[in-house]
């Protein structure tokens, strides 16, 4: 009789120590998923409702998401909605050149007069539109430039690749990949099997869709939304059990960047990745040269690499986007790489001297060396005027 108490006191002291040990595994994995959040690999819904909601589905741009007055930069568009300029403050001028891409296209985290295609502006001696948005992926990008043609005057059209836009070309949500609030919401673009692209609007056109693709997108998203939660990019849903979701989201492109010291946007200009990324994005740059050759513009292909880019460059050699460069060139389009011309400009200086930091935008001083290179090369190819 002795024996079987002290049997089922044993277990009941192995169970116990059990759910204490659990317990303290789900504490560390809610601490690790707080983080883990803050960096868009797990999911956590943030709508905007009632009157706010209302607010931003009368802000937001009906084709695009944004630019819009709910997201807080319009203040510095002009009548052209692109940036303004300092230097050729007039939107009726006749401008020499258009550029269209994201935070890096316009110059995000410096004024105005700092911003890249402003200086750009003062070295061709001609306006610069800037029609660069914080947030884009590459395909917003290209339909901003067809949104703009009644306006755009520029002989030249430039999209601006950022290396890490190929993230975005994936999903239908920005909030999926960095987490602000639930307003994210974006068009993107299906690869068919011929190469052909196939537009998925814009989402969230009524309270209720809307309410249902941002409190549950892995269930009302389309199944080949890459960074849906419960997809092929490992996103997760932030929840109960948090030791599932932390082991679930090992394979996130951001988690395994980290893991392998690498740019975390690295593994998608694979050729053989199961996104096809690279042959998405490519398309979309094919799309928009098309498109300007087809309008009487001349297209110019430009791809701008992350301060990580440029720092893995320095470890390997190697640039992330060298596949997707090289398709486009084997294509026969015009492309400015700024990635050799920046490696060249700092000689053997750290290039993170040119952002903020490595990870954030390029500063002052960065936006500078941009718009000298950027103005070398027109030059090269006899486009601008003289200043």
């Amino acid at each position: 009789m002795s024996q079987t108490v002290s049997t089922k006191s044993n277990w009941r002291f192995v169970v116990v120590l059990a759910l204490m040990g659990f317990g303290l595994l789900e504490a560390a994995c809610f601490g690790i998923s707080l983080y883990l959040h803050d960096a868009g690999v797990l999911y956590r819904p943030q709508p905007r409702v009632g009157l706010a909601y209302e607010a931003y589905l009368k802000a937001r741009d009906p084709v695009l998401g944004w630019p819009s007055k709910a997201l807080g930069f319009t203040g510095e568009l002009d009548a052209l909605g692109a940036r303004v300029s300092e230097a050729f403050p007039d939107p009726a001028a006749q401008p020499a050149l258009s550029i269209y891409g994201d935070s890096f296209a316009y110059g995000s985290e410096v004024s105005p007069h700092q911003a890249w295609a402003d200086l750009l502006s003062r070295h061709i001696g001609a306006r610069v539109n800037n029609f660069g948005v914080p947030g884009y992926g590459t395909d917003q990008a290209y339909l901003r430039f067809t949104t703009k043609r009644s306006v755009d005057r520029a002989p030249v059209a430039m999209l601006a690749h950022y290396s890490e836009d190929i993230l975005r070309n994936l999903t239908s949500s920005y909030d999926l990949i960095y987490p602000v609030g639930g307003v994210g919401l974006k068009p993107r673009f299906r690869l068919l099997q011929d190469g052909s692209l196939e537009l998925i609007p814009l989402m969230g056109g009524t309270w209720a869709s809307y309410r249902d693709v941002v409190e549950d997108p892995g269930a009302n998203m389309p199944a080949d939304d890459f960074f849906k939660p419960g997809g092929l990019g490992g996103t997760q849903k932030f929840g109960f059990p948090f030791t599932l979701r932390v082991a679930l989201a090992l394979r996130h492109l951001h988690v395994q960047g980290k893991l392998t010291a690498t740019p975390w946007h690295a593994p998608l200009y694979r050729p053989d990745h199961p996104s096809r990324a690279l042959d998405l994005t490519a398309a979309i740059l094919n799309r928009f040269v098309a498109d300007a050759r087809a309008a009487g513009v001349r297209p110019l292909l430009a791809i701008i690499p992350s301060g990580a880019d440029l720092l893995e460059f320095t470890r390997s050699g190697k640039w992330i986007y060298a596949t997707l460069r090289d398709r486009l060139q084997q294509e026969g389009v015009e492309l400015l790489d700024f990635g050799p011309r920046l490696m060249a400009h700092l000689q053997g200086e750290n290039p993170c001297n040119l952002f903020k930091s490595c990870y954030q935008h390029m500063n002052p001083r960065g936006n500078e060396v941009l718009a000298q290179l950027a103005f070398e090369y027109l030059q090269e190819q006899g486009i601008g005027a003289a200043p």
